[in-house]
């Protein structure tokens, strides 16, 4: 449970404090740009919280049940691909947003 708890925070603090920064950001610009790096780092915050989740309880799963493996990693597979999407297209509003950020401040 405590290496959970470290690898959850490792992964997690970083994108939390980008996503706050992107809200104070939008705070004082209220820009669309800011907006949208907000937003993106949320959503990659919301996937990478929830991607880890969900395989800490296929891990359990597969171990609680070792003969049910294929049944338990096809049926838990649609909801890991989309965090992972979630995460990803997070990452690329986000860069999106920061790449127009930089473009109106020049």
């Amino acid at each position: 449970m405590l290496y959970t708890i470290a690898e959850l925070l490792i992964l997690s603090l970083p994108l939390l404090a980008l996503t706050v920064a992107g809200g104070l950001l939008w705070r004082r610009l209220h820009s669309g740009a800011a907006l949208l790096i907000a937003l993106g780092f949320a959503a990659t915050l919301v996937g990478e919280a929830t991607d880890l989740l969900v395989t800490l309880q296929l891990n359990d799963l597969v171990r609680t049940h070792p003969g049910d493996t294929v049944y338990v990693i096809a049926h838990h597979y649609a909801f890991p691909a989309l965090t992972h999407y979630l995460g990803l297209l997070g990452l690329w509003a986000a860069a999106a947003g920061l790449l127009w950020h930089a473009r109106q401040v020049r």
